[in-house]
């Protein structure tokens, strides 16, 4: 299973500013790590919709929510909206 960790030293909200299609756009996210099975996990960044919405430390997977089917019939993670869900409620 698929293992996505945000330790309490480093998962703090971080907002940035950003140009979109539509003007300035505020993007939140917090600093998880991915665990692939190798002696160390791989850093990426979660994105949460709100600061409302960040996740406390723990241990968790992406909720199913997370993928989609792109428009070529391939299976994708929505890279703005990957829900994440505790490792506990998924095993």
């Amino acid at each position: 299973m698929l293992k996505i960790e945000l330790n309490p030293k480093d998962c703090q909200i971080q907002s940035r500013q950003i140009n979109g299609e539509k003007g300035p756009r505020t993007i939140h996210e917090q600093q998880a790590y991915f665990h692939t099975g190798s002696a160390y996990p791989m850093p990426f960044k979660l994105s949460i919709r709100t600061p409302a919405d960040a996740y406390p430390s723990g241990e968790y997977t992406l909720h199913p929510d997370s993928f989609t089917v792109n428009k070529f019939g391939g299976l994708e993670i929505n890279r703005f909206e990957a829900p994440a869900a505790p490792m506990a409620a998924a095993k």
